[in-house]
């Protein structure tokens, strides 16, 4: 089973080119770095994507309620009764209050189970 250096070792030999030195030929390398910024930059760009949007499902649902949102914090362990949510699901912790300025805490569960975030589907539960 050839490696990737193998074969990268392989590619850069030939009958009239320079005798082999142990090290890929530079050219392969840098497609390879950036090869690998491109799918980092992918990542970051995906994960601040869904991020956007849950936070702007949320702010939606309390405009909808009319409650306004003071603080949204990400909930990656301690998310109660939305423990079996799944991957493309976000939990937030949230702090709201109402137009007499009463103030309520609870934990919101963004997404639905197969599209995540691309669903418009919100569950509170309020603490």
């Amino acid at each position: 089973m050839a490696t990737l250096m193998s074969v990268l070792l392989a590619a850069g030999g030939g009958a009239d080119r320079e005798p082999a030195t142990g090290l890929p030929p530079w050219p392969a390398l840098v497609v390879l770095g950036l090869v690998a910024v491109g799918m980092i930059a992918a990542f970051v760009a995906k994960a601040t994507r869904g991020e956007r949007n849950a936070i702007a499902q949320i702010n939606r649902w309390a405009a909808s309620h009319q409650l306004e949102v003071e603080s949204v914090t990400r909930r990656q362990l301690r998310t109660g009764r939305f423990f079996f949510h799944t991957n493309v699901q976000r939990v937030y912790a949230i702090v709201v209050s109402d137009p007499n300025g009463a103030r309520r805490d609870g934990l919101v569960r963004v997404g639905g189970g197969f599209m995540g975030s691309l669903t418009e589907k919100v569950d509170v539960e309020w603490t």
